[in-house]
Formats: structure tokens, C-alpha cells, sequence
């Protein structure tokens, strides 16, 4: 049963994510813009009330029980192994996988594709991939991780359905890139964000005085607007990280910087068929499908029987996964903290 101390500590990390999640505003972001918003949003919103509501949905989930455990990834039979990239994607433990107690963020992606990387047992990787991007952080040396696995073995991408942003910056590492016919691929770009609180500040009676040392220490902060120097100097910053993702991009799926530039949707999510005529993407097709196909190639048969693409789950993960047997909404969650 859930105590007391569970609770609070739940509880403080949550807070403690939500909190950092609106603080990064003033980072780099390679996500979409909307996305953004709805973490800021829910982010500010981080009372008792929200808290109060997460612990219910998460309390019905778990049926009380806080026990967390990786355990193994699913894998498929034939040596096809099938490894998650969703929600928003942030350096350490995301709020989607803190609140849902589920594998898909970027520090679980990392710690499951290396270890199938690593897997003799396993012949080619499957990313299920279903995120709207998220912070710069981590996602190049994530990149430089899944071009150096598919030198030893074959990597498939699946947006399935969104593969957008930083989530692509990734997938385009991929020997290949499918996307299932509802889903979306691009929006490849990256921002950041300034909020001058000054005049909402003086609204409620609240005079802020900063003390510092170092000639640019607090330039950019959110008491005042954003000078021109101020500005450049994001820019730049901005400028680095988009080319860092371009170039990734162009060396993963074998094209030109100024294609990928100018080619592939410049910073546009794109639907299915659109994004396979701009070589976002290379065909559409369901990760059901695909997954077959590579079985079939491991195995060497023409036809698979329809348990052989099956997941398969070892004892620990299938108790970890009775015990997470509820089901979270998490978009009841948003309406419900969120006013419309």
C-alpha cells in the first residue's frame, strides 16, 4: 500500500519536474511549438490541486503500488527487437515516464536501444517512435549512438504516429524511415523562448532587483525585455543547435545540408505521403508490418505466423506490467487541470 512518504516524495518529484520543465522556456528547444505551451501551461499550474489529481490517476493505475522497475524491453521473436522513443523528450526522467511508470522517454530509449544494440541475440532494431520532440539536450550524442548501432545491425524507424522535431532528429539516424499512413514526420527546426514578466510583475506590486557579477550573467533574464545583445547571443546559440540537427539529419539519410534545409519541410510537420515525396520519410507502412518483415528476413521465411510477432516479456517484466494493469488518460488529465 501507498504511505505517507511515498506519497510526498511522489509528489515533491513531480513538482520538482513540472517546475523544471517551465523553467526550461529559456533553453533550446526541438520540439513543437504547440507542445511547448501545453508543458508550460501545465507546468504553472503546479499546486495541490494538479497534485491531488495526478496521485488519483496514478493511484488507479498502480492500485496503490509504487514499485518501479525498467525490467526488460518487449521483444519479438525472430531477433527483431522493438524499442520505444515517445512523449517529450528531456535529459533524466520525464514527466511522461515519472507520472505514467512507463518505458519511452529519452533516458529509458537510451538505456533499451543500447542494450539491444549490444544484444548478440538481437539482429535488428525497431524504434516505435511517437513524440513531438523536446529539449536540445542529449539528442546529438543520442544520434552518434544509433549511427554507430546500425553499423553492426539494421535500424528502422517507425513514426508511429509522430516523429517530429528533436524525435526525428533521431529517427533520420535510422537506416530507414517508415511511417504508418496516419502519422506525421518533420518540423525540423529548433527555438528558444524569452518571457518578459516585468509588467505582470508590476502589476501585482512586485519590484525585482537583481545583484550580480559577470558582464553578461544576467542577460536574458525574465524581468525585463530582451535587448539586442541579449538577442544576438540566443540567436546564436539557436543557429549551433539547428546546425548540429541539419547536418545530423543530412548524414543520416545520406543527403546534402542545403536539401535538408530547403527540402524537407523547413521546420513543417508533414503528413504521411508528403513527407516520403520530400525523402522525409522513405514509405508508409504500420510498425505491425514491419516488424513481420524483418522477422521474416532473420528467420528466412516467406510466411510468419501471426504469433511469431507477438511480444514476448520475460517474468519480471510481465509482473511489472500486471501491476501497471490500470489505465492512465493522460489527455483527461490535461482537460481537467487545464481550463479550455
Amino acid at each position: 500500500m501507498t504511505t505517507s512518504s511515498d506519497t510526498e516524495g511522489l509528489q515533491g518529484q513531480l513538482i520538482a519536474e513540472l517546475a523544471w520543465a517551465f523553467e526550461g522556456a529559456g533553453r533550446t528547444w526541438a520540439i513543437m511549438p504547440e507542445t511547448l505551451l501545453s508543458l508550460q501551461r501545465l507546468a504553472q499550474s503546479h499546486d495541490t490541486a494538479i497534485m491531488r489529481l495526478v496521485m488519483t490517476h496514478l493511484e488507479e493505475a498502480t492500485e496503490g503500488s509504487f514499485r518501479r522497475g525498467p525490467g526488460r524491453p518487449p521483444s519479438i521473436r525472430g531477433g527483431v527487437e522493438v524499442v520505444a522513443l515517445s512523449g517529450p523528450l528531456m535529459p533524466g526522467v520525464s514527466l511522461m515516464e515519472l507520472i505514467f511508470g512507463i518505458e519511452g522517454g529519452l533516458s529509458s530509449f537510451q538505456r533499451s536501444f543500447s542494450r539491444a544494440a549490444s544484444d548478440p541475440e538481437v539482429g535488428a532494431i525497431v524504434m516505435n517512435v511517437d513524440s513531438p520532440g523536446g529539449l536540445v539536450d542529449q539528442i546529438p550524442e543520442t544520434a552518434e549512438m544509433i549511427r554507430t548501432a546500425r553499423n553492426k545491425k539494421p535500424v528502422v524507424a517507425v513514426a508511429n504516429t509522430l516523429a517530429a522535431s528533436a524525435a526525428y532528429w533521431l529517427a533520420s539516424q535510422a537506416d530507414e524511415i517508415i511511417v504508418t499512413p496516419s502519422g506525421e514526420v518533420g518540423s525540423i527546426g529548433v527555438f528558444a523562448t524569452h518571457m518578459d514578466q516585468s509588467k505582470a510583475l508590476e502589476q501585482k506590486g512586485i519590484s525585482v532587483s537583481i545583484v550580480s557579477a559577470g558582464k553578461y550573467k544576467i542577460e536574458g533574464n525574465p524581468y525585463g525585455p530582451l535587448n539586442s545583445d541579449a538577442q544576438e547571443h540566443i540567436q546564436e546559440g539557436v543557429d549551433d543547435y539547428y546546425n548540429m540537427f541539419v547536418k545530423d539529419v543530412a548524414t543520416g539519410r545520406n543527403a546534402a545540408v542545403k536539401d535538408v534545409k530547403s527540402g524537407y519541410g523547413e521546420g513543417r510537420v508533414l503528413t504521411a505521403k508528403r513527407s516520403v515525396e520530400v525523402g522525409l520519410a522513405d514509405r508508409v507502412d504500420t510498425l505491425d508490418n514491419v516488424v513481420a518483415g524483418l522477422v521474416r528476413r532473420s528467420t528466412g521465411t516467406e510466411q510468419v505466423a501471426a504469433d511469431a510477432v507477438e511480444v514476448e516479456y520475460t517474468s519480471e517484466e510481465r509482473e511489472r506490467l500486471v501491476g501497471m494493469s490500470g489505465t492512465l488518460d493522460y489527455s483527461k488529465i490535461t482537460k481537467e487541470v487545464l481550463p479550455a
